[in-house]
């Protein structure tokens, strides 16, 4: 088996399940029913998921993966201000909650069944990684004044990006009001992170 053919087929899998889980939802579907729709041998689900419960985290990770591609993407290298960094950040994270929508709210509820807060952390680490750097190189450009400890300003922003978006996308907030939750969310951002 090449690596392609490794990753292709866990792409496969992930597809399946996710496709399955928004049908039916996660109790009603069994591997067999995924392996079936991935159109590989039951055996090969086993090679990369020891049971159905962990398709769920890979699930999150495969969102967030996602957002970083569309992110990198977008960045084009280094940000030249905050407000394209913020702007960036917003425009990314509502368009992929607005794609996974089902998925995101599927991940909520089983990431809180059956797996632990460390794992739902490890999934984030490679994302806030990723603000961090971007925000250090800002403040060492001189783009940015905050002071804060970055680790901890990776964080907090990335949970108010999510928050911003769920509101319309996964919790049926009122699309009348999406562009200004988007220039509210830049507002904020900027002045937190400018004080």
């Amino acid at each position: 088996m090449t690596p392609s053919d490794t990753g292709d087929k866990r792409r496969l899998l992930l597809d399946a399940a996710a496709a399955l889980f928004r049908q039916q939802g996660f109790e009603k579907t069994s591997v067999s029913q995924i392996v079936k729709k991935a159109g590989v041998a039951q055996g090969t689900f086993y090679l990369y998921f020891p049971s159905k419960a962990h398709l769920v985290p890979a699930l999150a990770q495969s969102i967030i993966d996602h957002l970083l591609i569309r992110l990198h993407v977008h960045a084009e290298g280094r940000f030249a201000t905050l407000e394209d960094l913020v702007e960036t950040l917003i425009r990314d994270t509502y368009a992929v909650t607005e794609e996974h929508r089902e998925l995101i709210t599927f991940c909520y509820s089983g990431m809180g069944y059956f797996q632990t807060a460390s794992q739902w952390e490890a999934i984030y680490a490679p994302y806030y990684a990723w603000l961090e750097q971007r925000l250090l190189e800002l403040r060492q450009a001189g783009l940015m004044e905050c002071d804060s400890d970055l680790v901890y300003t990776a964080n907090f922003v990335v949970g108010v990006l999510e928050q911003g978006a769920e509101n319309f996308f996964v919790f049926g907030g009122d699309r009348k009001y999406l562009d200004s939750s988007r220039q509210q969310l830049q507002s904020f951002l900027l002045r937190a992170l400018r004080p």
